[in-house]
């Protein structure tokens, strides 16, 4: 819910024409390689939070990406990276 307000206050002045122009110009390689590395970027920490609770328990893998899809989702809304804390809680 607080994602959805912050995201509506945001895009409340866009200029959507102006956006799908962006959009048009864009470069699809460009864009493909930033979605690559992200995918990347959260698939190695899910993979380094499964290494780092395996000598303490076997946490299952769809676990382990919801915590941290959840918790880098706040880092972005909470401020002082607060979305830190939200992914051992979700794990535990």
């Amino acid at each position: 819910m607080v994602a959805a307000l912050c995201v509506a206050w945001t895009l409340k002045d866009t200029s959507w024409e102006g956006l799908r122009a962006s959009l048009a110009s864009a470069r699809v390689e460009a864009l493909a390689a930033y979605v690559a590395t992200l995918l990347g970027v959260h698939v190695t920490r899910v993979l380094r939070w499964q290494s780092l609770l395996a000598g303490i328990e076997r946490v299952p893998l769809r676990r382990l990406n919801e915590a941290a899809a959840i918790g880098f989702m706040m880092l972005i809304v909470l401020p002082f990276r607060l979305g830190e804390l939200a992914r051992p809680y979700l794990i535990a």
